[in-house]
């Protein structure tokens, strides 16, 4: 079944109370790449194939030439609904571009039926097929991009092959992974022999501590795109008039933050890429693959973009939930000699008790510490909770009490030396 429906005034103004409104005392780009569009916005939804119950959306500019350039987003993991990237949709849309959000079954489904990493590919790749089948006269297939954050970012280039070999994205196609996990589906020899029309800017943040950085630099270094058509590009934090502006695993914008950093770092590129690469327009190289060009590495008053051809990972594996070097990582093969490896563990072994934790968790040094050391619990978003400095001791506690249920990261570090492990808040 399919049905549409328009982004009217009055729908609007009830996105903006139940949807993230923009925060921070940077405004949002209004002139150029990265500013909305001219074109009012529609949305079609229909049924997942492979999901039952789900639906795929499907975003497209009303009033502009169709069929569209097409731009595909696979979400993060359980970030299974279209509005959690409302905002970003929305304004791809505004800007003349259809854009698809196919989910996938996240971790609450796979408790009521076990779903393999190839099986949610799957549902994610059937759900942009059935767009694509159902919304010819808004989708231009020939002319595809897509952007993946998260476990969405791994699948990218798994869905640009997928994409590549139906026979779409022969007039133009770009990949923009945001933070990416492991990458499945796709192996060397397809690497080294990507479709050439392809563009590609990979995207990873200083804050995140969820993705290893060195999952995204493997894939950088190894698929075959020329450097002039490619480019790797950091995000910073910055703190400005007291506002924390985070770059962390949460961006792309979410339910809870929408701020300057979706605006400048990922609006702005992802537009000037898309005009790039779907469009043909030349003056938006010198932004989304500038190799570092003020254009493209210019945030406004937040620090600029630190943009590469050859990324160095300098943040040891230890700083991260995922790191290259896991198991479950198929590419674990090619993590050996990828940057700085980790430090000794905090001169001392170091356990965490109980785990899971209701109201405390306890942190005991099996050896003494020479200096202050800060601890530090993070979300699965990779999102700070709480921070605290103690002197050297044995055995010291954190409350926990205010978390809700659910996994956690405590980082315990003393100068450049780190310890993290993951522990799980229950209630009952």
């Amino acid at each position: 079944m399919v049905y549409r429906f328009f982004l009217t005034t009055v729908f609007i103004l009830v996105l903006k109370l139940a949807f993230s409104q923009y925060q921070g005392p940077v405004p949002a780009i209004i002139e150029g790449f990265g500013a909305e569009g001219p074109y009012q916005v529609a949305t079609d939804y229909v049924a997942s194939p492979l999901w039952p119950g789900m639906n795929v959306t499907v975003y497209s500019p009303f009033g502009a030439d169709l069929p569209a350039p097409v731009i595909f987003l696979a979400h993060g993991f359980n970030a299974n609904y279209s509005f959690i990237y409302h905002n970003l949709m929305h304004h791809f849309a505004s800007r003349g571009f259809a854009v698809v959000f196919s989910p996938y079954p996240g971790m609450a489904a796979s408790l009521l039926t076990p779903v393999t990493i190839l099986e949610r590919y799957d549902v994610l790749w059937e759900g942009f097929r059935q767009a694509v089948r159902e919304f010819p006269d808004l989708i231009d297939s020939t002319r595809i991009g897509f952007i993946g954050h998260s476990f969405g970012g791994g699948a990218v280039p798994a869905m640009a092959k997928r994409a590549i070999n139906q026979g779409w994205g022969e007039n133009g196609c770009f990949m923009m992974p945001l933070a990416p996990w492991y990458f499945y589906d796709i192996s060397e020899e397809e690497l080294q022999n990507f479709a050439p029309q392809t563009k590609l800017v990979m995207q990873v943040y200083e804050g995140d501590i969820v993705n290893d950085h060195r999952l995204a630099i493997d894939i950088f270094d190894h698929i075959s795109i020329a450097d002039a058509e490619k480019d790797f590009v950091e995000v910073f934090s910055d703190n400005i008039e007291g506002y924390f502006y985070n770059a962390d695993h949460g961006l792309p914008e979410t339910f809870a933050v929408y701020n300057a950093l979706d605006s400048y770092a990922v609006f702005r590129l992802a537009d000037a890429l898309a005009d790039y690469s779907l469009k043909g327009i030349q003056k938006a190289k010198a932004v989304a693959l500038g190799n570092g060009s003020p254009e493209q590495t210019n945030m406004g008053p937040l620090p600029p973009l630190l943009v590469s051809d050859n990324p160095f990972p300098a943040i040891p594996p230890s700083n991260y939930l995922y790191r290259c070097d896991n198991y479950l990582n198929p590419r674990i093969d090619f993590c050996a000699g990828l940057g700085v490896d980790d430090p000794e563990i905090l001169n001392g072994d170091i356990s965490i008790f109980p785990n899971p934790a209701h109201d405390l968790l306890f942190v005991e040094f099996k050896a003494g510490l020479a200096n202050k050391f800060t601890t530090t619990i993070y979300d699965l978003l990779g999102r700070q909770l709480s921070n605290r400095e103690f002197e050297p001791c044995g055995t010291f506690s954190l409350n926990v009490s205010g978390l809700n249920e659910g996994l956690y990261l405590v980082r315990i570090q003393s100068g450049e030396v780190v310890f993290q492990e993951k522990f799980v808040v229950r209630k009952n």
